[in-house]
């Protein structure tokens, strides 16, 4: 962590935001792995009785 800011608000600040850009990218890796390994509900409506 860099201490060349002064303002602990502004340090604190950065934190949260640094953490929330994790959590988001944490979670579209998420959802596009579910998105990737998702079964589907109803077969294929093919010809086959």
């Amino acid at each position: 962590m860099t201490d060349h800011n002064s303002d602990p608000r502004a340090a604190r600040l950065a934190a949260a935001r640094a953490k929330n850009e994790e959590r988001r990218i944490a979670r579209a890796k998420l959802k596009q792995h579910l998105r990737d390994t998702a079964v589907p509900i109803r077969k294929p409506d093919d010809d086959t009785p």
